[in-house]
């Protein structure tokens, strides 16, 4: 029981690292997020220079498809125009298609997101209203409680298993100390019977010797 006690404060301590763990990860994904939202308007305002990288990718995309043919391997491999290509996940849109706002809240009555135009025309009405990024970050620490709790059920789980087939462990044990018990019990009769047959017949072989020792001494003194 000390061990099983041990174990379970040893998994208590992680579980409480991981947590603390996971929120420092959450605040730096925050600060990278802002980070790169900001470096997304820096790169929106110098759009313009970037017409000379997209001539380099054109050509570099033009190699690839020339020595694309040339290897056995990449041979047969069928290409589409970039133009013509669908992407098989849809982008996720972040502005409102009726209203052109970014999409900052979400309305629980009608589980979707919206935007400022949206709640005060469509949802003034509905009740508890959320901030979507608030949403978002919840949902993802719910999904990472619950895999967290799962991982806890499943070590308690194989601590339980641990601790099951070491009561049967314990209790094989003991029959086996039984059955050995046993066994020297039946060797130390089987000992103790060879020690009183030999002691038998040491006895006899004494007293034959002593009577003829007798037998020789009478014939001698006649």
């Amino acid at each position: 029981m000390a061990a099983h006690s041990l174990i379970l404060m040893s998994i208590k301590y992680l579980l409480v690292t991981f947590i603390r763990t996971f929120a420092f990860i959450k605040r730096s994904w925050l600060q990278i997020k802002l980070y790169y939202v900001d470096l997304v308007k820096k790169e929106k305002s110098t759009l313009k220079l970037t017409s000379g990288v997209t001539t380099v990718m054109k050509a570099c995309v033009q190699h690839v498809l020339v020595n694309t043919k040339k290897f056995k391997g990449t041979r047969d491999h069928k290409t589409i125009d970039i133009k013509r290509y669908k992407p098989s996940i849809r982008a996720i849109n972040t502005e409102c298609d009726i209203h052109g706002q970014q999409l900052k809240l979400y309305c629980p009555s009608h589980l979707m997101p919206c935007c400022d135009e949206c709640i005060s025309i469509n949802h003034s009405k509905c009740t508890g209203i959320k901030s979507l990024e608030g949403v978002v970050d919840n949902t993802k620490i719910e999904k990472s409680t619950k895999k967290i709790d799962n991982d806890i059920n499943s070590t308690l789980q194989i601590l339980n298993e641990i601790m099951s087939n070491k009561s049967i462990n314990i209790q094989r044990g003991e029959e086996q100390v039984d059955s050995i018990k046993e066994t020297i019990g039946n060797y130390r009769k089987k000992i103790n019977k060879h020690l009183d047959d030999l002691e038998k017949k040491l006895c006899q072989e004494t007293d034959t010797i002593l009577n003829q020792e007798k037998i020789k001494s009478i014939r001698f003194k006649n």
